[in-house]
């Protein structure tokens, strides 16, 4: 919706920033002679291709390569002021999930930056995380505890921005009033960010960039669609009572914060199996969704597997080695 106003540029969501600043540790005991670097380069090379075209690649690659000194904050600038420079588009929207993972590499590369922070109802976005893997186990995430753990991580990193912050910085709103109210929501968060409200936000899913991005996948055929008002409360057919009531348990208090209403009685008692039953089939889960590797179950910053093997041992600054360099600098 915002990528459709013509004065900001939002571009999807490349996770760029989140796989950077998570596994930049890989890279920055070697630097650019790493073999992790080569790999985080093509990442960036990657995402940049997918969504885009391969001349823009090389030219954010390039911009990138001119970098002498690596880090997080000016890979990141490097990287979206080549799309800034692309498009022309003076505000720049970055969208991406688990930001409380990389808060600080944002702040330094933006200082002034503002912040959106969403809400969606658990109960929904379990059921979304469950349609988008096949099979009665399937999800996304890989168990449904962990589901959970990062719906209930995200909206505390965006509880704290939002008290730390306060909401001159930080904007808070629902997906679900967003999508029975878009021009109301669209109206306050354009008021947030100085922006004069255009009609054209509202006819987002007609944008050539949209389009194609909702044909790259399930997760994103709905943008190619108008705002779809009813998109809430599915849980209630897609997910079973057990489940509801255990997401209840669960993140009852934050359904109660943010106005969602229970099924369920606050204060129900609730059994053995609503409150230990996701750690106890997490791995039954994990294993049916194929990730039951460690860093799979830990991390979610996407490839860091392949970062971990390609890094260097790391410096020891009263290692004998260290003291040798320094003799001979």
């Amino acid at each position: 919706m915002l990528d459709a106003h013509l004065k900001v540029l939002a571009p999807p969501p490349l996770n760029i920033c989140k796989v950077i600043s998570n596994n930049f540790h890989t890279v920055s005991t070697e630097g650019k002679d790493s073999e992790a670097w080569s790999l985080m380069r093509d990442f960036i090379g990657s995402r940049i291709a997918q969504f885009y075209d391969e001349q823009l690649r090389d030219k954010v690659l390039t911009n990138v390569d001119r970098l002498e000194n690596l880090s997080v904050e000016i890979i990141i600038r490097a990287v979206y002021d080549t799309l800034i420079e692309e498009f022309g588009s003076p505000l720049l929207f970055i969208k991406e999930n688990n930001v409380h993972q990389y808060l600080s590499f944002l702040l330094a590369a933006y200082p002034e930056a503002k912040f959106v922070f969403q809400v969606r109802d658990p109960r929904d976005f379990l059921a979304s995380a469950r349609a988008l893997r096949r099979g009665w186990l399937g999800n996304k995430f890989g168990s449904t505890h962990r589901a959970l753990s990062i719906w209930r991580a995200d909206q505390l990193c965006g509880l704290s921005l939002l008290a730390n912050f306060g909401p001159k910085r930080i904007f808070l709103q629902r997906y679900e009033d967003l999508i029975s109210d878009p021009e109301n929501v669209l109206s306050e968060l354009c008021n947030f960010l100085s922006l004069e409200f255009e009609a054209s936000m509202l006819e987002f899913h007609g944008e050539k960039q949209t389009v194609k991005v909702s044909s790259m996948g399930n997760q994103w055929k709905n943008l190619g669609r108008p705002v779809m008002s009813n998109n809430e409360g599915g849980y209630r057919k897609k997910l079973s009572r057990r489940l509801i009531k255990t997401v209840e348990v669960y993140l009852g208090n934050f359904l109660d914060r943010f106005n969602y209403q229970r099924e369920f009685k606050k204060g129900l008692k609730p059994s053995f199996f609503q409150i230990f039953g996701p750690q106890l089939t997490s791995p039954i889960e994990r294993l049916y969704n194929k990730r039951w590797s460690i860093q799979e179950s830990l991390d979610s910053s996407g490839p860091a597997h392949q970062f971990e093997k390609a890094a260097g041992q790391v410096f020891l600054p009263y290692s004998l080695s260290a003291k040798e360099t320094a003799q001979k600098n």
